[in-house]
């Protein structure tokens, strides 16, 4: 009966955790889709211009997937350097088909609750909104649940324009960082010293 009841809370855990990370994966998807932006790491695509060998095939990166990526990395560098801590960068945790991914993770060895680090690149003001607390929490918990660790959360924000600075700027994520009890951290790319916007592929 013991072996029977740990059967079934195990299933319970798996079917739980595959929920989470359904759930998740379809908020972040959305949320990747309306800023058209994400911290993964950059993919090699299908380059628009081949080489005149058919049997060699160039495949090359977005230039906006690259440098929303390389913002990431600079925002967590300033964030480290400003609380003192290093963090683990991309961290995969991969439960059969489906992955949780965080952006920036610090594990701890003895009592001290981990810390997890959600990137956002906010390039305009109409970009704010009250998920990203909210897909912060969710990750909090579904890493507790598969670690069995305790964990909070830091959202860290990069705005693209400097009145995003402002007190009033950016309610929504403001009132969702409060709402869902994580951590915000927000600077402007003038701060981190690197802009994705401020030079267009055209004018090179």
């Amino acid at each position: 009966m013991l072996h029977l009841h740990k059967d079934r809370l195990s299933a319970s855990r798996e079917a739980d955790i595959d929920a989470r990370l359904s759930r998740l994966e379809a908020a972040v998807a959305a949320s990747a889709l309306e800023e058209g932006v994400s911290s993964d790491l950059p993919v090699a695509e299908t380059s628009s211009e081949q080489p005149a060998d058919a049997g060699i095939a160039k495949l090359s990166a977005r230039r906006s997937a690259v440098q929303a990526f390389a913002l990431c990395q600079v925002a967590i560098t300033q964030y480290e350097k400003d609380v003192g801590v290093y963090f683990e960068r991309h961290v995969e945790f991969d439960a059969g088909e489906k992955r949780l991914l965080l952006d920036g993770l610090k594990q701890y060895d003895d009592d001290t609750v981990d810390v997890i680090v959600d990137f956002v690149y906010v390039r305009k003001a109409y970009l704010d909104a009250p998920a990203y607390g909210k897909m912060l929490r969710e990750k909090v918990e579904l890493y507790q649940v598969m670690t069995g660790r305790q964990a909070t959360g830091v959202l860290l924000i990069a705005a693209g324009k400097v009145n995003m600075m402002e007190e009033w700027a950016l309610p929504y994520i403001k009132a969702s960082a409060i709402d869902n009890d994580v951590g915000l951290q927000i600077y402007s790319c003038d701060q981190l010293g690197f802009h994705p916007g401020a030079v267009s592929a055209g004018v090179l």
